[in-house]
């Protein structure tokens, strides 16, 4: 797994900590599949202390993406179809659930 250490915060809430993080795709069958997203992995007080625990892994200047992955708003092909989704379970994509 490729790790990577980030500043932590942002330009509108700074923080003296480093975050260590990683990429995750999501599985086949998944609503998500094939989208990736930045997974929080431990945070440390000082670059070294995170370099010291993870000590392969890349140091960016930059903070980490703060982009989440969205489902889209049409089923994916083969969704309703013999072997797919959830018609069986009576759930439909794109119902309002909320």
């Amino acid at each position: 797994m490729d790790y990577i250490i980030h500043p932590d915060g942002s330009a509108d809430y700074p923080t003296e900590q480093f975050v260590v993080c990683h990429w995750h795709t999501y599985p086949k069958g998944s609503v998500l599949q094939g989208q990736q997203q930045e997974v929080i992995d431990k945070f440390f007080d000082t670059l070294e202390e995170a370099k010291a625990a993870y000590p392969n892994a890349e140091v960016s200047e930059h903070g980490r993406s703060r982009e989440k992955p969205s489902v889209s708003a049409h089923a994916p092909a083969g969704y309703y179809g013999g072997g797919g989704g959830f018609y069986d379970a009576g759930e439909y994509w794109g119902e309002e659930d909320y």
